[in-house]
């Protein structure tokens, strides 16, 4: 294996990417909430966070404590943080006060897991992240363990594994993409390498509701969205991009997908009536979808072959998209929607990847260093507002949280709570 395979091997793990656009349960609700991957619609918009005109010179923690490790990512409802963690004998879901950080119930249950060598630097997960759906938290497991927990004290509702359906608990790298509610069903792609579903549950009782079998399931979340006058589940698989209508799981469309290093971890966007994909070495890509003789047809808009966004998922604003490519060691770029043009590049070298958040015309961009860089993004060159560490001696592969004046961060085996305004 060379070098730079062993890279994209390691980096594999923290696909968050892992781990969804059309607003799933809860996600328009009123009231402060970060209830899931990637934000209230999983795209990385923080439509609930306060974010200032200008920012501090200086954020300092409000706390920070040590926790379970993983790089799932921590949840935000009103007063109260999610966190799933890895424990001494498996994985853990917390409830967690956000004024202090303080514990207040903890559940899990025993869960053995050992990476692979390449990977061992990463930790024995978890690595997907939850989602809130009302009074209801479901989590998925390193190993493909699904569980829906109550949100008042933690008691288990129901419990699916995917080693029971499937005979092959997990992929090469273990589960990291996360669930999606959308009404009444829970959304997950479970299996092992080679052999799959992607599979609708009820999210009352976990009773299977359909499943679209296939290939192993990527590190990438899915996303939902509508075209056509189709609601669908838009997901990577093993070796497949594909469309799958949310109410019953016909295929709806699909393409050949495959990287180098196994499977890809990013989210696809869905924005303008593009769906934006990346992952690895393969290049930046957005495509339409066309009905052609009853059918749906994905019809490729444009593509860059000068950006690779490894693992970082993109987030739209106005006619850009704001992303971070593994060109160049690392850079953030601004491409055009219409054309996939790069219109502007930051400078390079900056890390092995990156979570972006936007709020208005507020760009947080932080780095797996720990580092965050906050843009304005209104005009055509971004203004830098400030450079701040969020972290002390971890790097940092799960997304942070961003909801009312509160930055809510996960490092390995550290959480902390910075507060954007006095």
């Amino acid at each position: 294996m060379s070098l730079s395979e062993s890279l994209q091997t390691r980096l594999i793990l923290v696909a968050l990417a892992c781990a969804l656009t059309s607003p799933p349960a809860d996600a328009a609700e009123d009231g402060e909430r970060w209830g899931q991957w990637r934000g209230p619609d999983r795209d990385g918009v923080a439509s609930q966070f306060d974010a200032p005109e200008e920012w501090p010179r200086e954020l300092a923690a409000a706390w920070r404590i040590e926790v379970g490790d993983g790089h799932s990512s921590p949840l935000v409802d009103g007063e109260e943080i999610y966190l799933f963690v890895r424990t001494a004998s498996g994985e853990a879901l917390e409830a967690r006060s956000l004024a202090s950080g303080e514990l207040l119930w903890s559940v899990g249950y025993e869960q053995e897991y050992e990476p692979i060598s390449v990977a061992a630097s990463h930790g024995k997960g978890p690595f997907s992240t939850p989602v809130l759906a009302g009074g209801t938290i479901v989590t998925l497991g390193i190993n493909g363990v699904l569980t829906a927990w109550s949100r008042e004290d933690g008691a288990r509702i129901w419990q699916v594994r995917s080693e029971d359906l499937f005979g092959k608990p997990r992929p090469f790298y273990g589960h990291a993409s996360s669930p999606l509610v959308v009404g009444d069903r829970v959304y997950a792609y479970l299996g092992g390498p080679g052999e799959g579903a992607l599979l609708a549950f009820s999210l009352a009782d976990g009773s299977e509701v359909w499943r679209r079998a296939g290939d192993g399931p990527a590190y990438g979340s899915p996303t939902v969205i509508e075209a056509h006058g189709e609601r669908q589940i838009v997901t990577l698989s093993q070796r497949r991009f594909l469309g799958v209508r949310l109410e019953d799981g016909e295929l709806l469309w699909e393409l050949p997908f495959q990287v180098t290093f196994d499977s890809g971890s990013i989210t696809p966007l869905w924005v303008r009536d593009l769906l934006v994909i990346s992952a690895g070495k393969v290049p930046l890509q957005a495509y339409r979808l066309v009905e052609r003789e009853g059918s749906m047809l994905p019809v490729e808009a444009w593509r860059n072959d000068a950006v690779h966004l490894g693992m970082s998922s993109p987030v739209p604003a106005g006619d850009r998209l704001w992303a971070f490519s593994e060109k160049k060691s690392g850079q953030l770029v601004a491409v055009s929607l219409a054309n996939g043009e790069v219109v502007w590049e930051g400078p390079a070298r900056k890390g092995d990847s990156a979570f972006l958040t936007l709020a208005g015309d507020r760009l947080m961009n932080v780095y797996s260093s720990g580092e965050m860089e906050v843009f304005d993004v209104a005009a055509d060159e971004p203004v830098l507002l400030g450079t701040y560490r969020l972290t002390e001696d971890h790097e940092v592969w799960a997304h942070p949280a961003f909801v009312g004046d509160s930055i809510v961060i996960k490092a390995r085996t550290e959480l902390a709570r910075f507060r954007v305004r006095p």
